[in-house]
């Protein structure tokens, strides 16, 4: 028998950020397009200076070089074609050195290179209309290469399947991000083991699956920690805005469960939380105190380790990368990881006590093809946003079985 613990929907501020580049952010066909990836590449290089996360910033800046190359063919007004020449060979210069001050965890020094980059380009912007450096760029769901530049694209639809056009957002990071606000409002609610949750825009019109971004495969997931861990894909139900899922938890005590989404208006992921109890008798829960960095589920072995320059510890306020290795019954590397939800492995993470849940997937893209096998190692990036304990479920799938391999990493000051 379910019985709620506490009522409120709190809004757990620092999520993580694992979706996709949208649609030619590579690769821009036009001015406006390249206009549109400078500037909000350039933004979220100052959100990573504002939080102190230098190893980040090359892959934002590294989104500039085909942007400008483009401006460099582009038409600009008469008289300021050697400006562009020689403003975007500044920029270029710039950007490379800020790739490289990036790999070397420089935050010291990107402030002033910032400065610098956002002068040469406002120089360049200045051959251009305002109109073509200010355009958005909204894009189709379905039809990714369907693109519009356009003021009103929001009220357009997709000239070959009439979705919704979805306004173009680039990830300030593809680790971690923290939603500063949400952009959707949410309400659940339980009935026994099925949760309903309810969510609207600001305006109150209810969100529908082509408002949101999925992430392998999910657009709305939930994911419990406690007695037992679960992660579970809400679906849409026959009244629009609402999505359904069964909390497929039995045993008695306290749990905490995220519901997670990406807003298509933003690219930000958000995660709402909630707790709730089953009635019974409890086992008494223990709290780790140490790294559990290995794991043994039905005869495979799991282990997991910090990599880089700290120690190899996790350290708060660092991007680092972890190796998981597989291994089979007899010891062997297991190399037939199956993908699951594109992907070889998933793993949820929380920090105890806290609203804070870190998900993570192997780095090197997502796996589409379900023929294809992996292992025996990934490799996986994470931003540690605070110390603290943080319990990890590591997901995956072996012959048609998802196993899950509980960890528990230390986060140091």
């Amino acid at each position: 028998m379910f019985r709620q613990l506490v009522a409120a929907v709190v809004f757990a501020t620092s999520v993580e950020a694992d979706v996709p580049l949208p649609p030619q952010v590579t690769n821009p066909l036009s001015a406006t397009e390249a206009w549109n990836v400078i500037r909000l590449a350039t933004e979220n290089v100052e959100r990573l200076v504002r939080e102190s996360r230098p190893l980040e910033i090359a892959s934002q800046v590294s989104l500039l070089s085909p942007s400008l190359r483009v401006l460099g063919r582009s038409p600009v007004k008469a008289g300021f074609e050697a400006r562009v020449a020689d403003e975007s060979a500044v920029a270029f210069k710039l950007v490379n050195v800020m790739a490289k001050e990036s790999m070397t965890e420089n935050a010291a020094a990107m402030p002033g290179l910032l400065g610098q980059l956002k002068k040469s380009i406002g120089s360049i912007a200045e051959a251009f209309e305002s109109d073509i450096t200010t355009a958005e760029v909204f894009h189709c769901p379905l039809h990714t290469d369907y693109l519009l530049t356009t003021r009103d694209g929001a009220t357009q639809k997709c000239g070959r399947c009439q979705h919704k056009l979805q306004v173009r957002r680039i990830p300030y990071s593809f680790i971690y991000a923290r939603a500063e606000q949400p952009a959707l409002s949410m309400a659940t609610s339980r009935q026994g083991a099925q949760l309903t949750i309810k969510l609207a825009h600001k305006d109150g019109r209810p969100v529908v699956t082509e408002d949101l971004w999925p992430v392998h495969t999910e657009t709305v997931q939930v994911v419990v920690f406690g007695p037992e861990y679960g992660h579970f894909t809400a679906t849409p139900s026959a009244s629009a805005g609402d999505y359904t899922c069964d909390l497929a938890v039995s045993a008695p005590g306290t749990y905490r469960y995220f519901v997670g989404l990406t807003p298509a208006v933003t690219g930000l992921p958000e995660y709402h939380s909630e707790t709730f109890v089953i009635d019974g008798s409890a086992e008494a829960s223990s709290s780790e105190s140490t790294d559990v960095l290995t794991a043994k589920v039905d005869g495979y072995a799991v282990n997991i380790a910090v990599a880089g320059k700290s120690g190899n510890r996790l350290r708060a306020g660092r991007t680092q990368a972890l190796h998981v290795q597989f291994q089979d019954a007899q010891g062997q590397p297991l190399v037939r990881l199956e993908p699951l939800l594109q992907a070889y492995a998933h793993i949820d993470a929380f920090y105890e006590g806290t609203e804070t849940l870190q998900q993570l997937h192997p780095m090197g893209g997502d796996i589409l093809r379900d023929d294809l096998r992996g292992g025996p190692g990934l490799a996986f990036k994470i931003y540690s946003p605070e110390a603290g304990t943080l319990k990890a479920y590591l997901r995956f799938k072996v012959d048609g079985r998802v196993l899950v391999a509980p960890l528990c990493l230390q986060v140091l000051p």
